[in-house]
């Protein structure tokens, strides 16, 4: 996992949304991981800009 937090950057997580996509066979290798990683962050920041809010005030409260 190393890997993919320095491709996406340290607010790099996994749910269980995203692992089932992974276990599913879509992604074909770890850089496509990485891709739709930031494809979907980039969604969530433009549609929900309060996401990024809470994940900030998350992180600065030492929460995952």
């Amino acid at each position: 996992m190393n890997e993919l937090t320095a491709e996406c950057g340290e607010t790099f997580r996994l749910d269980r949304a995203f692992m089932a996509w992974i276990k599913s066979g879509v992604p074909q290798n770890m850089g496509e991981v990485a891709d739709e990683w930031i494809r979907l962050r980039k969604i969530d920041v433009k549609t929900q800009p309060h996401v990024e809010r809470i994940r900030q005030h998350a992180a600065s409260c030492g929460r995952p």
